[in-house]
């Protein structure tokens, strides 16, 4: 089993894996992101991380996969600010 860290990662913003975690292969690594991700997005359900990433790297520290955040946000999430938007332009 190799070890693979998953740092978390936005515009501005670093989270570094100084453990990381043992897995199989690049699959499994792969689906300990994408919970990763959905984990984290529960935790901040109210803030916007459309943006945020998770960069999965081998031991010498090489990123391999990237994980979106973006692909598990439902876009409903953020459809009511728009809807909000719209209807106070109109009224103008």
């Amino acid at each position: 089993m190799a070890r693979f860290f998953f740092d978390i990662a936005a515009q501005h913003v670093l989270f570094r894996d100084l453990e990381g975690e043992r897995c199989s292969d690049w699959k499994t690594a792969h689906e300990h992101a994408v919970r990763l991700a959905r984990g984290t997005i529960s935790l901040f359900r109210q803030a916007d991380l459309r943006t945020w990433r998770i960069e999965v790297a081998n031991p010498i520290g090489s990123v391999k996969l990237i994980v979106l955040f973006a692909n598990f946000i439902r876009n409903d999430r953020y459809h009511h600010v728009h809807e909000f938007d719209r209807r106070q332009v109109a009224d103008k």
